[in-house]
């Protein structure tokens, strides 16, 4: 694909999601608008020229991902035109706004981000702009996220066994403490497992007794899989697969559920994405409500770093662009559960092949902890 800026061809630098300039303008054409565009041009912004106005707080915060250096060429007004310089690498995301006039980028002076940002509306503008570009990321990782695990489940969903072949339904959770966490759901009159991948732990809520258990996932693969699991194991009048959208969670009702199950998905989203999820759990489910929250193991940056990985942000685990952990302590999860649940109780467990129960699962309580 062929780009306008200035640089595009040579602007091959990555941050640590392998991201590159051309990616982050792709990102920013959805986030650049009227607010973000310097006061003395706003009326001369349009979508057609997102980029007018925009340069110093593009600029820096491209440092902020990038590193390097902020530059400025001088312009006539006394101002300067802000571009980034990362090694040998010289792009400017803003540049289109000079339409055919070509700038100078050779021997421009280094621009002081202290500098520019005693101006408080420009500092106001470069933090609008960078949240602006997070919610952007955050859209862009959910979204590869959901692709990934959609391929992962539909390159196993023709792989239905012969009925003598079935494994017994006791034992198709990953661990014994992860079937006795849905098998807890047994005794609710409508739960949901959301995030529910093959519906492992919606088949055994059901087998354990629960009449109605939603399997949600956003995942169109997951869904087929978990369809197909569910006739396997003869609880397909029970467990009810919805491919659901992002704002699903939204559209549900208070006080639906009585018990919930969300297994090995609120620490591979993005921090926003898991916080609003489980602003939706608080007000979805009864205030008796069965609710466990599954959990990857902490990895923190010095294990990460001896595993040969980096962790983006110091928490976040991206595997071949698809954020595959978002690492928090015990506490750490337990402080983001208070505003909407108390943590009744904390167990560690582990996958098949695993010295040691690292992995949590969560009990919680509706209610601020």
């Amino acid at each position: 694909m062929a780009y306008r800026f200035y640089g595009w061809e040579t602007a091959s630098v990555t941050d640590r999601t392998g991201r590159t300039p051309c990616a982050y303008y792709d990102l920013l054409s959805k986030a650049w608008c009227a607010e973000t565009c310097a006061p003395r041009m706003r009326d001369r912004w349009t979508a057609d020229n997102r980029t007018l106005g925009q340069c110093s707080i593009t600029a820096f915060l491209m440092q902020d991902v990038f590193g390097g250096e902020v530059r400025g060429v001088p312009l006539g007004d006394g101002n300067f035109h802000c571009f980034n310089v990362v090694g040998d690498c010289v792009f400017d995301l803003t540049s289109e706004q000079f339409g055919e006039t070509k700038l100078c980028y050779e021997n421009c002076p280094v621009q002081d981000r202290a500098v520019h940002f005693q101006k408080a509306e420009k500092h106001a503008r470069y933090r609008l702009l960078r949240a602006r570009l997070a919610a952007a990321l955050d859209a862009q990782d959910n979204a590869t996220l959901i692709d990934h695990w959609s391929r992962a489940f539909s390159e196993t969903a023709g792989e239905t066994p012969a009925a003598a072949d079935v494994p017994d339904w006791k034992t198709i959770a990953p661990s014994e403490k992860l079937f006795r966490a849905a098998a807890s759901l047994g005794g609710c009159q409508r739960a949901l497992d959301y995030g529910c991948g093959s519906a492992w732990a919606a088949i055994i809520a059901a087998k354990s007794g629960s009449p109605d258990v939603t399997a949600a996932d956003a995942a169109p693969g997951a869904i087929t899989a978990a369809k197909a699991r569910a006739a396997l194991y003869g609880v397909q009048n029970c467990v009810h697969p919805v491919c659901v959208a992002p704002n699903w969670l939204e559209t549900i009702p208070a006080n639906t559920y009585d018990g919930l199950i969300c297994s090995n998905v609120l620490d591979v989203v993005p921090p926003q994405t898991a916080t609003d999820m489980l602003r939706a759990f608080a007000k979805i489910t009864t205030p008796d409500a069965t609710v466990v929250i599954g959990l990857n193991f902490y990895l923190s940056p010095e294990a990460a770093a001896q595993r040969g990985v980096t962790l983006a942000d110091g928490s976040r685990l991206y595997q071949n662009g698809v954020l595959r952990l978002v690492s928090r302590t015990d506490e750490a999860w337990a402080a983001q559960f208070a505003p909407y649940f108390t943590v009744e109780c904390l167990e560690h467990f582990a996958w098949p092949g695993e010295p040691r129960e690292t992995r949590r699962l969560f009990y919680l309580r509706k209610g601020k902890g």
